[in-house]
């Protein structure tokens, strides 16, 4: 199991079986090699990691869903979640989003952009 952060941009770039977190818009390529938090694993507390409050494009090249919180309590996480709380999202296997702040994004999506502080990997 492996999170780390390191200088990337491009989705591409991603591994797979990986998630990703990249501090600026358009996993990077807008504002040059910025920082990303890459991992294959669950993280509760995202501040731990140096990333608390950065995120403004994710990247799922897992085989599971991928939630993004702004709880860093996994018990506490996992339940608002399945209740669907407003400062959560799912982001799907394979899925890309270039933007958290783009206007039109569904539900709380775009209430995260720079507010995420725990990262799920809803492995069975």
């Amino acid at each position: 199991m492996t999170v780390e952060k390191k200088k990337l941009k491009g989705a591409e770039n991603v591994p797979d079986g990986f998630w990703a977190l990249f501090d600026d818009a358009n996993f990077n390529h807008d504002d040059g090699w910025g920082e990303c938090l890459i991992g294959d694993e669950s993280v509760r507390r995202l501040a731990d990691h140096g990333f608390n409050d950065r995120a403004t494009s994710v990247v799922n090249k897992t085989k599971h869903a991928l939630y993004l919180s702004r709880h860093g309590d996994t018990e506490i996480l996992r339940a608002k979640i399945k209740a669907e709380d407003s400062a959560s999202m799912r982001v799907e296997p394979g899925e890309q989003i270039s933007n958290l702040k783009e206007p039109g994004l569904v539900g709380a999506i775009s209430n995260l952009n720079d507010a995420i502080s725990a990262v799920i990997l809803d492995k069975p």
